[in-house]
């Protein structure tokens, strides 16, 4: 789904609903794990170097665990080669 200006709307049920169990409790516990780093930052507990050094490791362990479950699940380490189906959740980047 796109909005007026063509960028692609997130839309979770949809998402979700294209994937598997396995998929959706990965994504729940990144969104968690996220949420909970963000929300230290915003505490001032800590700082948004640590934030973002914090999120760049945390990120790179969500993909590898993609990467894992698609190759058990699909074979592969993808679940899709269509831009438009790649998950990113809303307002990561402004979060």
């Amino acid at each position: 789904m796109r909005d007026e200006n063509g960028l692609l709307i997130y839309d979770r049920e949809y998402y979700r609903s294209l994937c598997t169990e396995k998929e959706n409790a990965l994504d729940d516990e990144y969104t968690k794990k996220f949420c909970e780093l963000f929300d230290r930052r915003d505490r001032g507990e800590i700082s948004q170097e640590e934030c973002n050094r914090l999120y760049e490791k945390l990120d790179a362990e969500h993909t590898a665990a993609c990467e894992r479950l698609y190759d058990e699940e699909f074979g592969t380490h993808s679940a899709t080669d269509d831009d438009e189906n790649f998950f990113m959740p809303p307002n990561f980047a402004t979060a």
